[in-house]
This record gives C-alpha cells, sequence and structure tokens, in this order.
C-alpha cells in the first residue's frame, strides 16, 4: 500500500482545524485505519485520502491567494522538525497538545522578506518556496 504524502498531511490537519476538530485527530486516524495506528505518517495513501474526500465533498473551494504555497511550507516545516508537538494547560480542557511553530515562524523572519509568513505576497511566497524547497532537499539528503 502507498503511504500518506506530506500533502495529505498537511490537508488533513488543516480540515481538523477548519472543522475545529483537532481534538479527534488520534479517534479519526484510528477510526480511517481500523484500529491499526494513531499517528497520520502510518496511515495509507487511500485511507486518508478517502476522509479528504469525503470532507471536501460539497465545500466550494475558497482557497485564499497562495493557500497551497503556505500549505507546502507548513508541510516541508513538519518534514524538518521545525514545528512541534508542546504541552499546554487549557482552563477547561486540562493537559492539551498544541503545534509550537516558533522554530518554522523564527527562519522564516530570519530568510528572505524578514517578516511573518502570512504577511508575505504571492510573489513572496514563491520565492520563500523555493528557498524551503532546497533548505528541505538538504535536510532530506543528511537525513539518509
Amino acid at each position: 500500500m502507498k503511504p500518506v504524502t506530506t500533502n495529505q498531511i498537511a490537508a488533513f490537519h488543516a480540515l481538523l482545524k477548519k472543522y475545529d476538530m483537532q481534538d479527534e485527530k488520534r479517534n479519526i486516524i484510528a477510526q480511517l485505519s481500523g484500529g491499526r495506528c494513531t499517528s497520520t505518517k502510518d496511515l495509507f495513501y487511500d485511507e486518508l485520502q478517502a476522509w479528504i474526500n469525503g470532507m471536501n465533498a460539497g465545500t466550494p473551494k475558497q482557497e485564499k491567494p497562495g493557500h497551497k504555497m503556505i500549505s507546502y511550507i507548513i508541510a516541508a516545516s513538519w518534514e524538518m522538525g521545525w514545528i512541534k508537538k508542546v504541552n499546554k494547560v487549557d482552563k477547561v480542557k486540562g493537559l492539551i497538545q498544541v503545534n509550537d511553530y516558533s522554530k518554522m515562524n523564527e527562519w522564516i523572519e530570519s530568510n528572505v522578506y524578514k517578516k511573518p509568513l502570512n504577511e508575505h505576497s504571492i510573489d513572496e511566497l514563491t520565492k520563500l518556496v523555493t528557498v524551503i524547497k532546497r533548505v528541505n532537499l538538504s535536510f532530506l539528503k543528511k537525513e539518509k
């Protein structure tokens, strides 16, 4: 079976956030895999794609310009370990895990245009994607 892609994982997380379902992530993954796993990286391509397609069914695509480029940057950042899960205490839910984007944001704000990700124009995002692709490729070569 074909493994999930980083784009699928990014889409999965975006849909969880869009529908405020982040707390159900592990349960959803367990259901998709028939109880085999609780991590997106352990899912198969077809399992996750069916869920993504179902969640997108009937939803008109209203992506902001540059959405795909931002999603790519976030996915590459996950892959390089620049985004991590950290524990946080919530007054209502208790101890929860949240994403820490500080390392990714630090890199973005110290390179190319030196401003937050969401403030980049389409042209600037294009250049930023090119730069992060090179960084990611270098990272992946070191991992081998």
